[in-house]
């Protein structure tokens, strides 16, 4: 079976039916698509057992169209030298060192299982994104329609839900019959006579970053797979949504993604040579320099007391210091300092940070007046890397992060924007936020990397169909 120019597997099937032809089978995958977006959108936890899902529902599409065969053959007959192959063995030295740390881990079980977990979630992200871009039905066109339909869907949601402060949740909790011990976080909740009052804006916090996330692929998604004029008044009301939903929230990690995707992405549409070298300088600077920083930023958490949010001489700063939680995170990334240069190369251990933060915490003397703690991750994924995973680690998450940028370079110019600007977006997130192993916080990411191959493979099949009818 010959591989066409596109990387597409050629079929010699001669009912195979063209890209415009909607069949069952692509409508029914795209309809899991639209399902498992939303509802990754609206409750992010799900995209724990979501994207799994999704990936067993290509898996098994594939396999009664007989696409497994082909994938493959596109894998065989691939250079053995080629970025693709590097970024691949790249992040699976990675999980594999993840794996082996479980060796000298507090606790080898945790830190086995998370790396294993994380291996999965990436080599279901590889073989979807292989599926999608091997097939010659409508399937990554139905695929594309689902992702922005879907990702229009949780966007308005939350958007509605910033304006009118939950209203939505609110009824249905109530509607429900849901009592106040049948709700967490309770502290988000404020109930009277048994029935929900207000929620607290914080409750959407998590929602954010996925949806800041996601919002690249499917822009890009809307854009190739629905006609103009149309498409380009998509493209507008999804950035209107995004943004009110994301701005309207208190999550200044996703605003600040957010901020760092609208810019990147206009520095790739201006240039994308600058663009993948700005992205390559700072990702190396993020991963190797974070040590040094977390010291700098301790000592001036240290010298100034800032963890306790209170600047006397600037009332200003006070707001700020309290809104972001700035001086708490200079004094986590100043703990975390100390404690990676305990064991610089090694680290301590895959997921680590959740078990020894608190065990640390629990036995640092009190009378230093700072309120400087661990907790239970340094909310600072390239920190995190370097206290868990050492200097060995954090080496091989530089490597993976820069082959992801030089594979986005090989895509085509109209894809290298969203992708590039979907980076920046995770690249910044991380930095500021989450554990980086968390479950739901790993498939979004995969998820993420394989919706992007699926606007790229739906307007590929737009592409193909204009040219067999000659538009």
């Amino acid at each position: 079976m010959p591989i066409v120019a596109d990387g597409r597997a050629e079929t010699s099937d001669s009912n195979q039916k063209p890209t415009g032809t909607r069949t069952l089978l692509g409508t029914i995958v795209g309809s899991t698509m639209l399902a498992v977006v939303a509802t990754g959108i609206i409750a992010p936890r799900t995209l724990a057992f979501g994207f799994p899902f999704m990936a067993l529902v290509l898996i098994a599409a594939a396999a009664a169209e007989r696409r497994l065969v082909a994938v493959a053959s596109t894998l065989l007959t691939r250079p053995v030298v080629s970025w693709d192959n590097a970024l691949l063995l790249i992040w699976a030295a990675f999980f594999f060192y993840a794996a082996i740390s479980a060796f000298w881990a507090h606790s080898p079980i945790i830190a086995l299982e998370k790396a294993g977990i994380g291996a999965c979630y990436a080599f279901l992200a590889l073989l979807c994104v292989r599926l999608v871009t091997a097939w010659p039905s409508d399937v990554p066109l139905r695929l594309a329609e689902g992702l922005w339909m879907g990702f229009i869907f949780g966007a308005a949601y939350l958007a509605v839900e910033v304006v009118t402060n939950q209203a939505i949740k609110i009824a249905v909790i109530n509607a429900l019959g849901l009592k106040p011990s049948q709700i967490n976080p309770a502290a988000y909740y404020t109930w009277q006579d048994n029935k929900l009052v207000t929620i607290w804006i914080s409750d959407l916090t998590r929602n954010m970053p996925p949806l800041a996330i996601f919002a690249a692929p499917a822009i890009a998604a809307a854009h190739a797979s629905v006609r103009r004029p149309w498409n380009v008044v998509l493209v507008g009301l999804f950035i209107s949504l995004t943004t009110l939903a994301v701005f309207g929230s208190d999550s200044q990690t996703a605003q600040l993604g957010l901020i760092a995707g609208y810019v990147v992405f206009g520095l790739s549409v201006w240039t994308a040579r600058w663009t993948s070298r700005v992205l390559m300088a700072g990702w190396v600077s993020a991963c190797l320099l974070v040590v040094p920083l977390g010291y700098g930023l301790g000592a001036l958490e240290r010298t100034y007391g800032l963890s306790s949010n209170e600047v006397g001489y600037s009332p200003w700063l006070t707001h700020l210091l309290s809104r972001a939680s700035v001086g708490a995170r200079m004094a986590i990334l100043g703990e975390y300092t100390q404690r990676v240069l305990d064991r610089p190369v090694l680290g301590h251990g895959a997921n680590m940070s959740y078990i020894l933060g608190p065990i640390f915490d629990a036995t640092a003397p009190k009378d230093s007046g700072s309120q400087a703690t661990m907790r239970q991750h340094p909310h600072n994924a390239y920190m995190q890397i370097w206290f868990e995973l050492g200097a060995i680690g954090a080496l091989l998450f530089t490597l993976g992060g820069l082959s992801i940028v030089r594979s986005i370079t090989a895509l085509k110019a109209r894809q290298q924007d969203a992708a590039f600007g979907m980076f920046s977006i995770f690249a910044t997130v991380i930095a500021t936020s989450y554990g980086v192993w968390q479950f739901w916080w790993m498939a979004a990411i995969a998820f993420g990397v394989v919706s992007l191959a699926v606007a790229g493979a739906g307007a590929a099949d737009i592409d193909r169909a204009h040219k067999s009818s000659g538009e």
